[in-house]
């Protein structure tokens, strides 16, 4: 219990100073201390002062009612209080904390984690902040019960959705609070918040932070990456509002929209219903997903749904994605808000520059990104086929689009598409003859996919002939992190010559894999890595997978001569499922889900 209490305690808030009573929980506090928090005991706290950006944390077994306020009171000089509250009365346990200076913690409910929580319970371990000023009662950071965490866990599902570096227009009811929480639970780059005359306290929150009248007249056009609006400001109509949100957001953005149920859906100050919602959404946007908020064995569960069922929900919550096509003409404009800080001197690296790369860049976010892009698989694969057949040939934005169909046709094991993609790939490489990096980077991608294809289809010769040329063809124009698609692409020659008997052509393959491994990791890294200051943050991450790969074969090098005595335990030590371990991840999320739907 210690082990798993303190890593989570550190995801939540980090590497921090621990106050506690040290002598009745030995072993938490050398998980504590190995994880590289400080420790100290809880009567030493006046005694530990440090710079303002140490965070100080307690941690409390809740003593009950009657000793609760003189047990918090040791804590009063910590930023955040780690409460176990056992069983004890929900609601005696907030009042005492709200009434002596605390709150419910930013952090205190992470997405999923509403179900944890009713009007008389509180989870195992609960989180609180001190106030940074006075706060109001009205702030369900500083109420109890079902209400109140119901604002957070739709908080929390929003701020899901948000992605690193976004600007977040936040309108809606309680900006303030829904500001601080998704500030806190989100990789947000800056915020703008819709005011009314009551203008709430925002200084607190430590991120750059704007705000608008209601008009949205100070907001640029296409500048919004994500709006998050529940129970939103309607200046005219909430069509009016759409077509607002339309105008301000970029076209690789998103929006998480609701209102609640109630009287007003029959005054047409909010949509009548899901279905006339979703209809009008339909026209600006992409909808794919609804958040429904249900009731189930006395709980309130927020939960995400398709858009197209009939669901009983308290609210009406949309999830939403711009429209990117007509992106081209704003191209001049894009930036990727993860990576907005300047590079190196000689201008982005080229596994960042996607305004140079392709025709339309909202397409990266929206439909290429995983992890960003578009979350229904329909849509994602209706505007592939819209990409592939407008954009111009030979470009990165079709190059991008053939992969991603082509990936889905793979994953959902669709061997009738298969001749269609192949043809749309050899079309493709024909036109794709610039030097572009990222025209370099598909071009090579679709070899390794039509490989992929090949052998879905049981076309190994094809499936040979299409990974010798992905293995040999040249990585160098984009960056030693497409060498991943050479070596995978060196590897699986290899074991297709193995499985054939073909033990010289096999070790060819994996030496190449091992070469061209160790060229990858032989370039000069700097330019592509980027500023020492900003450094592209994934770029390690990436390079260490071509060094996993390089493993692999040099691995199979080694241990080629265990083939003729027994391939399984070549196989063993070969260990192919750490190659290309993220597909092989979501082939098999892929089949368990397909299996739970005919259950």
């Amino acid at each position: 219990m210690s082990i798993g209490f303190a890593s989570a305690l550190l995801q939540r808030l980090g590497p921090c100073h621990i106050f506690m009573e040290r002598a009745s929980n030995r072993a938490l506090v050398q998980e504590l201390v190995l994880q590289g928090c400080a420790v100290s005991d809880v009567a030493d706290a006046a005694a530990h002062r440090a710079g303002p950006d140490v965070r100080r944390v307690g941690i409390l077994q809740w003593p009950g009612a009657q000793e609760g306020k003189k047990a918090i009171a040791r804590y009063a000089s910590m930023d955040t209080l780690v409460l176990s509250s056992g069983n004890h009365y929900r609601p005696d346990v907030d009042s005492c904390l709200f009434a002596n200076g605390w709150q419910r913690h930013t952090s205190g409910m992470m997405p999923g984690e509403h179900a944890q929580f009713s009007d008389t319970t509180l989870p195992g371990i609960s989180y609180y902040q001190k106030l940074s000023a006075k706060g109001h009662s009205r702030s369900p950071l500083r109420q109890t019960g079902a209400d109140a965490d119901l604002f957070l866990g739709r908080c929390a599902q929003a701020a899901s959705y948000i992605r690193r570096g976004d600007h977040v227009l936040i309108d809606g009811e309680g900006y303030a609070d829904i500001a601080a929480l998704v500030g806190a639970l989100s990789y947000a780059g800056s915020l703008t918040c819709v005011v009314d005359r009551r203008a709430a306290a925002l200084d607190a929150i430590a991120m750059p932070i704007a705000t608008t009248p209601a008009d949205l007249s100070a907001v640029a056009d296409n500048s919004i990456d994500i709006i998050v609006a529940l129970e939103p400001a309607i200046p005219a109509t909430w069509r009016e509002r759409l077509q607002d949100y339309d105008r301000v957001l970029r076209h690789d953005g998103r929006l998480v929209l609701g209102w609640k149920v109630d009287d007003r859906c029959g005054q047409g100050l909010v949509p009548a219903s899901w279905a006339e919602f979703h209809a009008a959404a339909c026209q600006r946007f992409l909808p794919e997903a609804r958040i429904v908020q249900q009731q189930e064995n006395g709980r309130q569960l927020l939960t995400k749904t398709d858009v197209e069922g009939q669901y009983a929900s308290d609210w009406m919550i949309l999830v939403a994605a711009a429209n990117p096509l007509g992106g081209e003409a704003d191209r001049a404009q894009f930036t990727h808000p993860a990576f907005a800080a300047p590079q190196v001197e000689g201008g982005p690296p080229a596994v960042i520059d996607f305004a140079a790369g392709y025709d339309n860049p909202y397409l990266y976010r929206s439909m290429i990104q995983i992890g960003e892009r578009l979350n229904d698989e329909i849509k994602l694969s209706r505007l592939a086929e819209y990409v592939i057949e407008h954009a111009r040939p030979g470009s990165a934005d079709q190059g991008s689009a053939i992969g991603v169909l082509g990936y889905r046709i793979l994953e959902q094991r669709m061997t009738e598409h298969v001749p269609m993609l192949i043809g749309l790939i050899d079309a493709y490489l024909d036109n794709a003859t610039t030097d572009e990096p990222h025209v370099i980077r598909w071009r090579m991608s679709l070899m390794f996919l039509a490989g992929r294809l090949a052998e879905l289809v049981e076309a190994r010769a094809d499936a040979i002939a299409w990974y010798h040329r992905a293995s040999v063809a040249d990585w160098s124009g984009f960056s030693p992190l497409l060498a991943t698609k050479a070596v995978g692409a060196a590897f699986y020659e290899g074991r297709l010559h193995l499985s054939d008997g073909d033990m010289l052509a096999a070790k060819a393959c994996f030496q190449r894999g091992v070469a061209t491994t160790l060229a990858a990791a032989q370039s000069a890294h700097s330019p592509a890595l980027g500023d020492p200051d900003c450094p592209v943050p994934f770029y390690l991450t990436e390079l260490a997978e071509v060094m996993d790969m390089g493993s692999q074969c040099a691995n199979a090098v080694a241990n080629l001569p265990m083939w003729s005595r027994d391939p399984g335990a070549f196989w063993r030590t070969v260990d192919i499922r750490r190659f290309g371990l993220n597909n092989w991840a979501r082939d098999l999320q892929r089949e368990n889900e397909q299996m739970r739907a005919a259950a």
